[in-house]
């Protein structure tokens, strides 16, 4: 999974990270202040890629 403009486990990612998953591995993603406030003027944002 690729994520930019969000918080991941508390930690500020502002530039395109990518984090590899096990199975029943868990992140907590926020969004950053940026991206929340996109998301409430346009009603959508892009956090990233799923592959």
């Amino acid at each position: 999974m690729a994520l930019q403009g969000v918080y991941v486990n508390q930690m500020p990612i502002a530039y395109e990270q990518v984090f590899e998953m096990g199975r029943r591995d868990v992140l907590d993603i926020r969004l950053g202040d940026v991206a929340r406030d996109a998301a409430y003027q346009d009603g959508i944002v892009v956090l990233g890629v799923v592959e």
